[in-house]
Order: C-alpha cells, then sequence, then structure tokens
C-alpha cells in the first residue's frame, strides 16, 4: 500500500528516514530564503547610506534633524571642528536636534559654550532649540559665566525667530511671555551684578521685541 508518495509502511526505517529528509529539506530552504532576504535588506541600506543619501528626521517644532551628525561627544575637538565647519557653511539649521544635544552634555564645558555661541548662526531656530536657553539660565548647578552667556543669546535668538515669518506669531508670543517671566523671577531673587545685570538687559530687550510683535 503506498499512501500520498510515501515509501511503503510496512517499512518503518525507510519511512523514518524519508520524513527526516524531508524536515531537512525544508530547514534548508528557510534558511536559504531568510539569508537571501538579508542579504537584498543590507543591499538597500548600503544604497541609502553609500549614495550620500542623508537619512532624516523631524522635530517636535518640524525642524529637520540629521541623526547624530556630531558623533562621540567625548571626542570634543573633533565636535568642535564640526561645529565650525557648519557655522561657517549656515547649515545649523538643519541640525537644531544635535545643537540641543550639545546644550544638554553636562561633561565638556566646552562643547556647551561653543554650541551656544553658534546659535546666532542658525537659520529658522525651531522652539524646542529656544526652550533650551531658559533651562540653562536657570539652572542653579553650573556656573554663572554659561548662564550669563546663554542668557545673551536668548535675546538675539527671540529676534531671529521673530524676523521668521513661517513662526507662528500667538505660539511665539506665549514663548516669549513665558521667558519674561522666567526672568523677572530671577530678577526679583538675589543673584551676583553681573548676572543682574545681563538678565535686566536681556529682559527689556525681549520685552521690547515682544510689544513690538
Amino acid at each position: 500500500m503506498v499512501l500520498l508518495g510515501y515509501p511503503r509502511l510496512y517499512n518503518p526505517l525507510a519511512f523514518i528516514f524519508f520524513m527526516a529528509y524531508s524536515l531537512l529539506f525544508v530547514l534548508i530552504s528557510l534558511f536559504l530564503i531568510k539569508k537571501q532576504s538579508t542579504a537584498q535588506l543590507d543591499k538597500k541600506a548600503k544604497t541609502l547610506t553609500g549614495v550620500g543619501v542623508k537619512i532624516l528626521t523631524i522635530g517636535k517644532s518640524g525642524e529637520i534633524m540629521k541623526n547624530n551628525i556630531f558623533g562621540n561627544l567625548n571626542d570634543w575637538g573633533i565636535v568642535l571642528d564640526k561645529l565650525e565647519k557648519l557655522s561657517e557653511n549656515r547649515e545649523l539649521g538643519n541640525y537644531q536636534g544635535e545643537i540641543i544635544r550639545l546644550l544638554r552634555f553636562d561633561q565638556n564645558w566646552r562643547l556647551r559654550e561653543a554650541a551656544i555661541e553658534s546659535l546666532a548662526f542658525v537659520e529658522n531656530p525651531g522652539l524646542d532649540l529656544a526652550r533650551e536657553l531658559p533651562l540653562l539660565i536657570r539652572r542653579k548647578d553650573i556656573y554663572y559665566d554659561v548662564r550669563i552667556l546663554a542668557t545673551d543669546s536668548l535675546e538675539k535668538l527671540v529676534a531671529i525667530m521673530v524676523s521668521n515669518k513661517t513662526v507662528d506669531k500667538d505660539i511665539l508670543k506665549q514663548f516669549i511671555f513665558d521667558i519674561t517671566k522666567d526672568l523677572d523671577a530671577l530678577l526679583a531673587s538675589p543673584e551676583p551684578p553681573k548676572f543682574h545685570d545681563a538678565l535686566q538687559s536681556s529682559a527689556d530687550k525681549i520685552k521690547k521685541i515682544m510689544v513690538e510683535l
């Protein structure tokens, strides 16, 4: 008796051998299919990255960001060189997420100060980037020089944002209003004269900008 092409049932050894061979064939086939699929994906990935196509992400405020252009921030010398080059080429506006990463990096003061100074060269700065400066200004655990640097940069960044016609004016007004509240709160607290003067100067200029909106 023959059942569906299987060996005759009265020969159990032949039947077991046939089933083992079939199972092995199925496993090898699945392995080859998986290997071929992986190779195709790798080929597509190399095509995307090897031909100079830049992978982009969109930030919460709508700005375009390139992923991890600065790499390891512990290699701060390389990072500073890249930051300077991007500033000179006026490309910083495309890397706002990476600038935020520098501003939040507590392990190297050079990177943070350089990032703050580079803000003047950012085209179309988004709210996500601008919000980082009040956070730095309010921090009690960092030295006053960087807080003063952030305070001076804040008024310049606000002026750049106001000149951007694509920014929603109502959202911008609310953002500026929140900034002035933060600055006034700091002015009401005891601070070193140099920091107090920087706060007062920035607050006055930002309030003037808000009136003119």
